[in-house]
């Protein structure tokens, strides 16, 4: 694994990122002030997710005879704020607050990359590149929803991909 996840990274190189979709919305009859009061109480739970869902590969043909990789990574990111538990099966009345966003991260190669290697790669890397916008849309979309913002810890490299790297 750190073999693949190595050659990844030294091929691939960063090239743009763009916010492809975004939901933004405070559910049911919550106001601003009622959520910040509950997560001041304590009596909200704070529900994320995050990952790659889906990779799109493009072949450039150059005069050269040489090919260019383009390889299109699809990263999603969600937060939302829920009064007490989380929500039983299709019951999402206690859902107060949403913020979810889907970027596309975009990495250029000289060489084409096996699906083992992109898979490597997307455990730690895209998410790395991705963080910063994540955390920014976070917070300013809180603010722009009246409340305080909800805070986005630093992006965490995945255990599995730090312990190879280091044997």
């Amino acid at each position: 694994m750190a073999d693949v996840y190595e050659r990844a990274k030294s091929l691939l190189t960063f090239q743009n990122l763009s916010l492809r979709s975004a939901e933004i919305a405070i559910f049911n009859d919550y106001e601003p002030f009622h959520i910040d009061e509950l997560t001041e109480a304590g009596e909200a739970g704070i529900q994320t997710f995050s990952g790659v869902e889906k990779i799109n590969e493009i072949t450039f043909d150059s005069h050269a005879d040489d090919s260019l990789w383009g390889y299109i990574f699809h990263y999603s990111a969600g937060v939302r704020v829920v009064d007490g538990e989380e929500p039983k099966d299709d019951d999402e009345s206690n859902i107060c607050l949403l913020i979810q966003a889907s970027f596309t991260a975009r990495y250029g190669s000289k060489d084409e990359l096996s699906q083992e290697c992109l898979d490597a790669f997307s455990e730690n890397n895209v998410g790395y590149h991705v963080w910063p916008y994540w955390r920014e849309f976070v917070h300013s979309s809180s603010l722009r929803l009246g409340v305080r913002p909800l805070a986005v810890p630093f992006y965490q490299l995945r255990e599995q991909v730090l312990q190879d790297t280091q044997d």
